[in-house]
């Protein structure tokens, strides 16, 4: 992820602002402007079609739907392409009688819901809205996509972290943190540090077998960011296997790879699988790799090392110095080929070896809770995560 871009000038009223950092970043990505008197009016109302407008710079996704003809929006209003956009990706839509009164300006639950469906955000939690001490004002609607981009950290609440506001008009600089924390959420933004970022209370989420387990504190993040799930029983089996395609599936949600090579097809792996999508988007982002005879085995097993090379491989980490494998008891059970890779991973301090830290049993097959300390530490080593205390963490 490239770093926040340096600030732009001009802008005479952002400065000091709580929402100067998201605001700077978005000026210089071209997604937002001041006005001409060089004022950006921080606290100013948004409204649907300015709201439209920032959208429809920010994401370009394929339509999910027809375009619309509003019947108050002429095709030689400004706003009219921007709306359109907006629509057909799935973010904003008209009312009942055809009408998308662009001039209504937008309140803050409306923008929420609007970025976490057009982003096909699922699986938010209701119980993660303990943390707002208005929770009773989020209308029944909007629980889930709240949730659910309060999970992702997409929620910015100023100057109470606690009070989300639903029910009041949002102002730019609030949409301009909500919509940087979405791309921060996706990956296409590096992490802006403040304090009125709303971060899930971790003891709202719970498994029936995660309590007393050695991963707890790696997993119950992802589990925040929605980038783990559970099973229907209330249990994550922590000591379960995974497989490739569960790795595949994990990889798409935390690190939403950008292509490094042209896709392929698997020999094994129908256009109708579940997991085809991330599978992708593995692949083509440099997780995974096909085997010899075009297949993808999607059921097959991961050892540890493989798990290793392969969060090594997607994140392009260069080869690490050998010497760092010392620090593995059972490091003659490392390949040669691997010891580059494997080092790197050690360098990040991204291996985490349950119960003896310096035993890396690089041959036996990966569980869950190998899956998401190892996903854990790579996001923490690119500051997207906060870094957890650990006897485990290979250092």
């Amino acid at each position: 992820v490239p770093p926040p871009p340096p600030p732009p000038s001009g802008l005479s009223d952002i400065r000091g602002h709580w929402a100067e950092g998201f605001i700077q970043a978005l000026v210089a990505r071209g997604i937002i402007l001041g006005f001409p008197d060089s004022t950006f009016r921080p606290e100013a109302p948004l409204t649907r079609v300015q709201y439209a407008a920032m959208l429809a710079k920010t994401y370009d996704l394929p339509n999910v739907r027809v375009a619309i003809n509003f019947s108050d929006v002429r095709s030689n209003f400004w706003g009219f392409k921007a709306i359109a956009r907006a629509s057909e990706m799935g973010f904003l839509a008209g009312f009942p009688d055809r009408t998308f009164r662009p001039g209504l300006n937008l309140t803050r639950v409306q923008a929420i819901l609007a970025l976490v469906n057009g982003l096909q955000f699922r699986g938010g939690q209701a119980s993660i809205l303990q943390i707002y001490g208005d929770r009773a004002q989020i209308p029944g609607y909007a629980i889930d996509s709240v949730a659910t981009g309060t999970q992702r950290g997409m929620i910015v609440n100023y100057p109470n972290p606690r009070l989300l506001n639903p029910l009041r008009d949002i102002t730019r600089g609030e949409v301009s943190a909500l919509l940087y924390q979405s791309l921060v959420s996706i990956n296409r933004a590096a992490p802006i540090d403040s304090p009125y970022i709303v971060t899930p209370e971790l003891s709202a989420l719970s498994f029936t077998d995660l309590d007393a387990h050695w991963s707890k504190d790696f997993t119950l993040p992802l589990a925040a960011q929605d980038l783990v799930k559970g099973y229907g029983d209330g249990s994550f089996k922590p000591n379960a296997t995974i497989n490739r395609v569960q790795f595949a599936a994990i990889v798409a949600r935390a690190f939403n790879p950008s292509p490094q090579r042209d896709g392929v097809t698997f020999s094994d792996v129908p256009s109708n699988f579940w997991g085809l999508s991330a599978i992708n988007q593995a692949y083509r982002g440099g997780f995974l790799e096909r085997f010899t005879d075009a297949s993808f085995r999607p059921a097959s097993g991961m050892t540890r090392l493989e798990l290793v090379q392969a969060l090594v491989k997607g994140l392009r980490l260069p080869d690490g110095d050998p010497q760092l494998l010392e620090r593995l008891s059972d490091r003659a059970n490392v390949p040669m080929a691997a010891q580059g890779q494997v080092a790197a991973a050690i360098a990040a301090g991204m291996i985490v070896n349950y119960p003896n830290q310096t035993q890396f049993n690089p041959q036996q097959p990966a569980t869950r809770a190998d899956m998401t300390t190892m996903v854990h530490q790579a996001m923490a080593s690119g500051r997207r995560l906060s870094t957890v205390q650990s006897p485990y963490i290979l250092r």
